[in-house]
């Protein structure tokens, strides 16, 4: 049983317990020698670690994603806690809830939530379509418990159910304001438009990239799997197929942001604008939640490029 998480560890204790792989980079000593540089994590969070000698024994079989037994004690570098490694060993047998955080908020209640607005629905093709999705009980456990990003946004077990239901609530409040946009059109890109995440990304211990992820990326993964199933949708229109594929390739708004294209109608342009929004506000929480508790300003977000006012 996994004694020391992360939350836990500070500068002086030893540390002796299983720990998850996030990171992994080959660096060398100015004499030339081999070093590791990790990235140890749990559900409770993440720490750098160092491993100065006898690298060349695991260097080879070490993957990110893999669990091992951490053997070390921690100290700090640049103001921040870090472990120096004496050891490391391979451990195969493990309880996967050791290693992954999970949403606060039950996914079982997103997907209710993302069911009673489908049945609300007025377009019969977009309903039927977004019930071959969540009426499989497949599709539905593997949503449940997938992350929706490995690092920036909802990086946790139930972290796309949570982002979806999020996006869900935005549009629709969009829509009681906005009349002239079409309801079921953008409901139906705001609960499917990450769904190509469940192909992207790997779960199991670590979060990480699946080849597909790494080759396709959601976009274009989630894209074909929506146009599959509008093709055994009988009679969608085929303007309503094309506005939803559009929406699930530019949801990202910038090319410089990975879209495919930027977004070209009302509705597009929403889904993108409500998607950014959650995420970004997600960022500003969880950079609250990390600095201390006298902290006026956070440490500087990359994603968005400045710290973060706290008082």
């Amino acid at each position: 049983m996994k004694r020391q998480f992360v939350e836990d560890l500070s500068e002086g204790m030893a540390v002796s317990d299983l720990f998850v792989v996030s990171r992994r980079e080959v660096k060398s000593k100015r004499d030339g020698e081999a070093f590791l540089a990790l990235t140890l994590s749990d559900r409770s969070g993440s720490i750098d670690a160092v491993m100065w000698d006898g690298v060349s024994s695991v260097i080879r079989d070490l993957c990110v994603g893999d669990v091992v037994e951490a053997m070390g004690s921690v100290g700090s570098y640049g103001d921040k806690p870090q472990v120096t490694l004496k050891g490391l060993r391979p451990v195969e047998d493990v309880d996967p809830g050791d290693f992954l955080p999970a949403s606060s908020i039950d996914p079982a209640e997103c997907v209710e939530e993302i069911r009673a607005a489908i049945s609300m629905m007025k377009d019969r093709h977009l309903q039927e379509l977004l019930r071959l999705f969540f009426d499989d009980g497949e599709f539905v456990k593997s949503f449940s418990l997938c992350p929706a990003a490995q690092w920036m946004h909802h990086p946790y077990v139930g972290g796309l159910a949570e982002h979806t239901r999020n996006v869900l609530r935005l549009c629709q409040g969009v829509c009681s304001h906005y009349e002239e946009v079409d309801g079921d059109l953008l409901t139906a890109g705001g609960i499917l438009h990450d769904i190509g995440k469940m192909k992207e990304l790997a779960f199991d211990t670590a979060i990480d990239y699946t080849d597909h992820g790494r080759l396709l990326g959601h976009l274009i993964l989630g894209y074909d799997m929506v146009m599959r199933a509008a093709a055994r949708v009988e009679g969608m229109p085929e303007t309503t197929s094309k506005k939803l594929a559009h929406m699930m390739i530019s949801h990202h708004g910038q090319r410089e942001w990975g879209s495919v294209k930027v977004p070209m109608f009302p509705e597009a342009l929403i889904l993108h604008t409500l998607d950014n929004l959650d995420a970004k506000l997600y960022m500003m929480r969880h950079a609250a939640e990390t600095a201390g508790e006298e902290a006026a300003w956070s440490d500087y977000v990359k994603m968005l490029e400045g710290q973060i006012y706290l008082k």
